[in-house]
């Protein structure tokens, strides 16, 4: 399975600990709870990267021992050229999405009133949200277009229509 994603606000003090170099507490909670130095934190940023933008050299040594502490999810890139593929805007129901170019490379999603997740490609026409790579954004591509996408974890969650073009 991919990395997990930590529930908060419980795990977001580990993250705060891993930050502040406070290894005696990152160690006790690895080792009741193994395997969490996989999880992802906030924003879907590994427990090491929290260790490294704190300087907290203590930190990122135990974890440097753990393993899998700072495992990259899997992307395997889109052309700009295949971004407008996705491009557009769709509803599912009364909620509108939007998918458009990300300024980073490939496609972000945004939902109408929140915030656009950038979306790692993980096969054909299939994306992951950047720091959910338990869920799957699926496009159904006909004529050069994206006309629909389904949202499944495990299970299909929500199926949208395109609506418009840009």
């Amino acid at each position: 399975g991919g990395a997990l994603r930590a529930p908060l606000p419980r795990a977001a003090a580990l993250f705060a600990l891993a930050m502040r170099d406070r290894v005696d507490a990152v160690r006790a909670v690895c080792e009741a709870a193994p395997g969490i130095q996989k999880v992802r934190g906030p924003h879907g940023i590994t427990l090491m990267r929290h260790a490294r933008a704190g300087e907290a050299a203590r930190v990122e040594e135990y974890l440097t021992s753990l393993g899998g502490a700072d495992e990259r999810e899997p992307d395997l890139g889109l052309e700009e050229s295949a971004a407008g593929l996705y491009v557009g805007v769709y509803s599912a129901g009364s909620a509108r999405f939007e998918v458009k170019a990300s300024r980073m490379g490939g496609i972000e999603l945004l939902r109408e009133g929140g915030s656009a997740r950038r979306m790692n490609r993980v096969g054909e026409h299939r994306f992951s949200p950047v720091g959910s790579p338990q869920v799957e954004v699926a496009f159904v591509v006909e004529g050069g277009r994206a006309r629909e996408f389904a949202v499944v974890r495990g299970v299909e969650l929500l199926r949208a229509g395109r609506v418009s073009l840009d």
